[in-house]
């Protein structure tokens, strides 16, 4: 019986891109609108998609009309060519990730998906390379809302039209980077977990930043770096079954919480 509907992000949680992603978006908006912007410093993290490429072309003097006149075309070319040039080379998992997501995949109490301001056609083929698309059966995508706030209701509405069940907010795990994510408003109480940013930021949407809250599954992609060490944790005031659990790793290196016994 589905109880938990636990979402990723792509970028920085369930992998990484080398510089190809930037180069081909480049390439991409030159032969679109014949300038690439400020695509070559601009930063990139947690924004959408979209967002990114009216934000470089507005950044050269574009108006957002003349953006938007070619942004189906721009869109269509940087998802083509991404398609064609990335390689399975150009892509690294994050360690641990293939255990965690055979884990989840594996109880009938989870329902995986996608919150990622990716394009669906590029995000797909991200995940196509390292073989992990097969564990995401839907998504919420740069292509669904205007903006990264709207797309955890987008996911919600997704998982309903799947299954029939409607996710309440304390059955919601959204894991990934927060930053670009408003979560104190929107969704109710969903759990948000920051796994992009040294400083480990963990928190319900409209609740508080302590660890008593962390929801029963958890993975911290670089939170060894900060020195953190997480041992036999139990569940906060949202509820769930407590769990023991450890970050592995030390400076430098990735750690991971792989919770084995799952609400």
């Amino acid at each position: 019986m589905l109880k938990k509907l636990v979402l990723f992000d792509i970028d920085g949680t369930l992998l990484s891109v080398n510089s190809i992603n930037r180069r081909i978006l480049m390439d991409a908006l030159r032969e679109v609108y014949g300038t690439e912007g400020s695509a070559g410093t601009h930063n990139f993290a947690g924004k959408m998609d979209s967002v990114i490429i009216y934000e470089v072309l507005q950044n050269t003097g574009l108006s957002d009309g003349s953006i938007a006149e070619k942004f189906d075309k721009a869109k269509e070319t940087y998802i083509e060519m991404f398609r064609m040039q990335a390689k399975p080379s150009d892509i690294i998992l994050m360690q641990g990730i293939r255990e965690l997501l055979d884990k989840l995949s594996a109880s009938s109490a989870v329902m995986l998906g996608l919150l990622t301001g990716n394009f669906e056609g590029s995000g797909r083929h991200k995940l196509l390379l390292p073989d992990i698309n097969h564990y995401f059966s839907f998504g919420a995508f740069a292509d669904d809302a205007a903006s990264r706030n709207e797309l955890p209701q987008v996911a919600v509405d997704k998982a309903y039209q799947l299954t029939g069940k409607k996710f309440s907010d304390q059955n919601i795990i959204i894991i990934g980077d927060t930053g670009q994510l408003q979560i104190n408003g929107g969704t109710g109480g969903t759990a948000a977990i920051s796994t992009a940013y040294v400083g480990l930021s963990v928190g319900g949407i409209g609740g508080s930043s302590v660890l008593g809250c962390i929801p029963p599954v958890i993975i911290l992609n670089g939170a060894a770096n900060t020195g953190i060490t997480a041992t036999g944790f139990g569940a906060g005031g949202g509820g769930g079954a407590g769990f023991g659990a450890a970050v592995t790793g030390g400076a430098g290196r990735q750690g991971i919480v792989i919770i084995t016994e799952f609400f």
